[in-house]
């Protein structure tokens, strides 16, 4: 039988008109997006399969992704040998920190805007950059060449660790959990191999560089050659993406990010009441808060941290004006009666257009929601550890969501022309 593309279709636009209510500025004009080339969405096991060669780049990322953190543990066990051997054992304190400092900076500005340019280059090019930090440490002679290495390989790290994204992605849904258990599997080999290499490598420094350089190496061949996902996630050419990003709110992230971290470092080696540690946290802190704001209220069409991603459904809010509307409410007497809903009959009776048809719609909508709630904690909380029932209470149930859908196909694999956006 002809398969036909209109469901999909109306699903595409539905989410779409969603989309626009929760956050109307991020919603691009349709003039400014790529016209997609494929609107069935496939949802059956045997239409969505896994090929070769998206296990062999599914098994190359996660390599990246733990190579990426291998720096850490190694030069921590012998980060003070080896600046005592350079010249400055007061230089330790800044190895790791330059390390967290550039990961964390590179991560999140680039990995927001992976999602407009695609995340082939990003990781490819973070696999290069760590090939070069990782060959200028292991060739290193004094502490400000260490250093530099180490910002380096976070810079190419933080591009590297797209790769927790990029991985799970590559598989369907339902997988996603396992996806990201197995690109920890080479964050556990590099946290325990690591701490003891660097152990063995104290008066050999070097060695800890050149391992990974050379696995690097190979991972950065495999990607470039292979890893070919979609340039444009979202539908957006490369020149209006250009135009839109969120280049303010990277400089206030970059200067937040660096500041806050050179002003922890500073507490190890100076009084905590010092001018240079007070002036470093607060003015770090401020450029936070201003990044903060900026990125919840200022109208931008793409910023790095959307606030509908950090906010949750507000369920009473979309359930019970809907279902008093349709039983007869004015559509203007709805949210005073959302507001008077939880304090009893007396307040009830004073919204306009009241009737007890109405109260006992907008009382079964008001129930459904808590019922709704309660279903997404409950559902999550199975999962998780006590800590995380906590985070579970504001998280809503991507049950329906976890099927055989695969989000992403290589663009050079045969299953290319299942993508969307290209």
């Amino acid at each position: 039988m002809t398969r036909t593309n209109e469901k999909p279709v109306a699903e595409h636009h539905s989410s779409i008109k969603y989309n626009e209510a929760v956050n109307p500025s991020n919603i691009p004009k349709e003039q400014d997006v790529e016209t997609p080339t494929n609107t069935y969405t496939p949802q059956t096991d045997e239409e969505y399969t896994v090929t070769l060669k998206t296990w062999c780049i599914v098994i190359i990322l996660a390599l990246s992704y733990g190579i990426s953190f291998w720096i850490v543990p190694a030069l921590s066990a012998c980060q003070t040998v080896t600046a005592t051997q350079l010249g400055d054992p007061s230089a330790a304190a800044f190895y790791i920190a330059l390390y967290t400092m550039t990961v964390t900076i590179a991560f999140m500005v680039c990995g927001a805007n992976s999602d407009l340019f695609g995340r082939r280059w990003f990781i490819v090019g973070g696999n290069a950059v760590m090939f070069v930090g990782f060959v200028v440490g292991g060739s290193a002679k004094s502490n400000m060449a260490l250093l530099a290495a180490m910002a380096l390989i976070g810079l190419g790290a933080g591009n590297a660790h797209l790769a927790a994204f990029a991985l799970p992605e590559l598989l369907p849904n339902k997988w996603r959990a396992a996806a990201i258990v197995l690109a920890d599997a080479g964050v556990y080999f590099s946290v325990v191999v690591g701490l003891v290499a660097g152990r063995f490598a104290s008066a050999n420094g070097e060695s800890i560089f050149y391992a990974p350089a050379i696995a690097v190496f190979f991972n950065f061949l495999g990607l470039y050659f292979y890893y070919v996902p979609p340039a444009h996630p979202r539908g957006l050419p490369t020149k209006q993406a250009l135009k839109e990003l969120d280049y303010v709110g990277a400089i206030l992230f970059i200067l937040s990010a660096t500041l806050i971290l050179v002003g922890i470092v500073y507490t190890t080696t100076l009084p905590s009441n010092d001018p240079k540690v007070i002036g470093t946290l607060v003015s770090g802190f401020a450029c936070l808060l201003v990044f903060g704001f900026r990125e919840t209220f200022a109208p931008l069409k793409q910023p790095l941290t959307p606030p509908h991603v950090f906010t949750r459904d507000k369920g009473p809010a979309r359930l019970v004006p809907a279902a008093a509307v349709s039983a007869g409410l004015p559509p203007s007497s709805a949210s005073e009666l959302l507001a008077a809903l939880p304090l009893g009959a007396e307040a009830l009776a004073r919204v306009p257009g009241i009737t007890s048809s109405i109260i006992a719609a907008a009382g079964a909508a008001f129930r459904k929601s808590y019922v709704v709630g309660l279903r997404t904690t409950a559902l999550s909380s199975l999962s998780f550890g006590v800590l995380a029932i906590v985070a579970c209470c504001f998280t809503n149930d991507i049950g329906p969501k976890m099927n055989s859908k695969i989000e992403v196909f290589l663009e050079n694999d045969e299953n290319a022309e299942k993508n969307m956006y290209h």
